[in-house]
This record gives C-alpha cells, structure tokens and sequence, in this order.
C-alpha cells in the first residue's frame, strides 16, 4: 500500500513520527489539545482561532 500511495505522489507519514508524537501528547502537561501530524511540517498542537473564552454559566 506504501508503495501505491507514493506513486501517487502522497506522502506517507512514517510510523515512527506518529509513534514519537503520540508519545509527546501523553508525557505532556497539556490538555485539551487537539494535534495534527502533516508530511512536510513538524507534528505541534493546532492553534485555534478566534475561540471564545469561557463565558458565564447559564443563571448567572
């Protein structure tokens, strides 16, 4: 499959990265967060934007 994908010219993201990365989420400190793993880019946490901050609670 490796090879069929690459012919047609999409990058396979090794194993390895995927490993290494996942591994970073779960001994990291952050939570909530919401990462992407992309060939060509280093694998970081997406950065959204324009989300509001928390708002009152309903009552209040």
């Amino acid at each position: 499959m490796r090879g069929l994908l690459s012919e047609q010219g999409l990058p396979v993201i090794p194993a390895e990265l995927v490993a290494d990365t996942v591994l970073r989420i779960v001994t990291g400190d952050g939570t909530g967060e919401c990462w992407f793993i992309q060939a060509g880019r280093a694998p970081e946490p997406f950065r959204f934007r324009n989300v509001p901050g928390p708002g009152k609670p309903a009552g209040v």
